[in-house]
């Protein structure tokens, strides 16, 4: 009896310390797994900013010079700037 108590404490312990060590392996993952997501969100959003800043100058400039007077062949030319979802060379 007291061998069969001896086993039983002894498998006890080892799978506890069997799942202490599982335990920090997964919160690790865990850890690893949100800091790749934060830099993931991070990139998106500088490499979202980086995209879409030269597209709003460009369109802003487009908008600019469809407002003055111009040369009908710049005017032309410029139409596919900002055409955005309206199609090539037509304007709202």
């Amino acid at each position: 009896m007291a061998e069969h108590n001896y086993e039983s404490y002894r498998s006890a312990f080892a799978m506890r310390h069997e799942l202490n060590g599982l335990t920090r392996q997964l919160e690790e993952a865990v850890e690893i797994a949100q800091n790749a997501s934060l830099a993931k969100t991070r990139f998106l959003a500088a490499a979202s900013h980086d995209l879409r800043q030269p597209l709003y100058t460009l369109q802003t400039l487009g908008g600019a010079l469809r407002l003055r007077e111009l040369d009908p062949e710049i005017i032309t030319r410029g139409r596919p700037v900002g055409a955005g979802d309206r199609g090539p060379w037509r304007r709202a």
